[in-house]
């Protein structure tokens, strides 16, 4: 009898055991998070130069938990020669507050005047900046159709350059540009010598960063994840690492 017990009472350890894995394993997964994988530079989170991108789409954030997963955070300020993002100040500053060093982002209209649009982005990021700025340039549903392959466009590349440098002037350092996807950079890009001059921050979904406009590309952030999950962030967020700090990190 008292064999038969001591058996009964091992095989319902042995099955709670096990109840318990597969609920931690569930509640694990239920909301997944980015990890690194061999095949992606050898710069983890040891090294602090994983990074996020987000604006007012990713809704109230909270900066104490994110601070324990990402060092760098570049956060969308101004749209064109109008729009703030009105979660631009209060991200900017409970970032700095858990140690997240920030930079901010200009979201470019190819049609909205340069002095213009650089007033904008100027009255609303100030002076303090711990990254360069970054530029981002898209196409997107206001001017997809208008641009075209094939076709150059100097009215607009001469109303970006003025941008830049604009930019430059007022901050002393070389911005960066994010290069939303293949047709801007065929379009614009790739017909500018002095566009393809500057540090460019590239989407390449995946493990392995690809370079599919040859070796003279400076590419130095990586955004490899375009739906990652982090706590503290409720939506999904953009994934990036930093390649080469000394052309992001502002000195």
């Amino acid at each position: 009898m008292m064999i038969s017990l001591k058996r009964i009472l091992c095989r319902m350890t042995v099955v709670s055991v096990a109840v318990l894995a597969l609920l931690t394993v569930s509640c694990s997964t239920s909301r997944p998070r980015v990890s690194f994988v061999p095949t992606r530079p050898t710069v983890g989170m040891s090294s602090r130069l994983d990074m996020i991108d987000v604006s007012h789409h990713n809704g109230a954030i909270d900066w104490n938990t994110v601070s324990r997963q990402v060092g760098y955070a570049y956060i969308k300020a101004t749209e064109g020669y109008h729009f703030v993002d009105d979660k631009y100040a209060i991200n900017r500053d409970e970032a700095r507050r858990h140690g997240v060093k920030t930079g901010p982002y200009h979201y470019f209209r190819l049609n909205h005047p340069a002095r213009e649009q650089f007033e904008n982005f100027r009255k609303t990021v100030g002076k303090k900046l711990d990254l360069v700025p970054m530029i981002d340039l898209e196409m997107d549903n206001n001017n997809r159709d208008r641009y075209t392959p094939g076709n150059l466009y100097p009215e607009e590349t001469a109303n970006l350059l003025e941008f830049l440098r604009m930019v430059e002037k007022e901050y002393k350092v070389t911005p960066v540009l994010y290069v939303g996807g293949d047709q801007f950079y065929r379009i614009f890009i790739a017909p500018s010598a002095e566009l393809r001059a500057y540090p460019q921050w590239r989407r390449s979904i995946g493990d392995t960063l690809k370079r599919d406009f040859g070796p003279e590309d400076n590419v130095v952030i990586w955004q490899y994840n375009g739906a990652g999950r982090l706590d503290g962030i409720d939506h999904d967020v953009d994934m990036n690492m930093i390649l080469d700090p000394g052309s992001v990190v502002k000195k």
